[in-house]
């Protein structure tokens, strides 16, 4: 899906949807069921897996951290790692979020502020900030099934499926405890689609998902005009290493 999204063939993204369908159906993936009391938590369980609870049904691929058993829980954080190490922008704590929004102290940590920022909590093993160990319990999520509702419903809106990408939506939207959008609410194709790449904003924050968002739909523009930066068109992609130019004559380097 997301090679068909990134070359804009957004017809077969529906395609590959409807070609398997149950996935939508499906009794082994599915959204956390939750509520405002327990979506903490629940929300938490996507990234931390507990030994003694199933994996949550909202993950569809991942690497694993553990501090115990095969001592895997440092092998990937060499590379990446596996813990927040930055400030949320103010505009994330001012304006991103609703309030109301179960996502909104999910995703920042209420107890540790500053004059500008609060620290990201996605997350922090055992609610626990600086525990001093170098243990790594926290599971880095490459796909979860809210992404693939959500870029269904992004193609269902490029394709002028109205109503069907606002079902879509909803789903994100009113499980984090938002009122619900309606097709009415959207003039244009443009209002849907940056209505659910706000909604992959707020649903992804920090999972590295963003940049990509506004390159595929064309809006990294958007960064200019919040940051007060230019960044050319030709900026948008690395130049391809020169060894590799070399084993394939038949490669264009981007600009840049």
């Amino acid at each position: 899906m997301d090679v068909n999204a990134w070359m804009h063939r957004y017809e077969r993204v529906i395609t590959i949807m409807n070609e398997r369908a149950n996935l939508l159906r499906s009794t082994d993936w599915n959204l956390i069921t939750t509520t405002a009391n327990t979506f903490k938590s629940d929300w938490r369980g996507i990234f931390i897996e507990d030994p003694v609870l199933p994996v949550s049904p909202e993950v569809l691929f991942k690497l694993s951290y553990e501090t115990l058993g095969n001592g895997i829980n440092n092998a990937v954080s060499y590379f990446a790692s596996s813990q927040p190490k930055v400030w949320l922008s103010s505009y994330v704590k001012n304006s991103l979020y609703n309030l109301s929004d179960l996502r909104y102290g999910a995703t920042q940590w209420e107890n540790v502020d500053s004059q500008h920022s609060k620290l990201n909590r996605k997350f922090w093993y055992n609610n626990t900030v600086f525990t001093g160990t170098t243990g790594r319990d926290v599971d880095l999520v490459v796909y979860r099934y809210a992404d693939i509702v959500l870029l269904y419903a992004e193609a269902l809106a490029m394709t002028d499926n109205f109503s069907d990408a606002v079902f879509q939506l909803n789903k994100i939207t009113t499980r984090a405890g938002n009122s619900q959008y309606f097709t009415a609410d959207f003039v244009s194709q443009e209002e849907l689609i940056d209505a659910i790449l706000l909604e992959r904003h707020r649903e992804f924050l920090g999972e590295g998902k963003r940049w990509f968002d506004l390159v595929r739909c064309n809006r990294f523009d958007l960064l200019k005009e919040r940051n007060n930066v230019e960044i050319r068109p030709t900026q948008i992609y690395f130049p391809i290493h020169r060894d590799h130019i070399n084993q394939n004559p038949l490669l264009e380097q981007n600009p840049y």
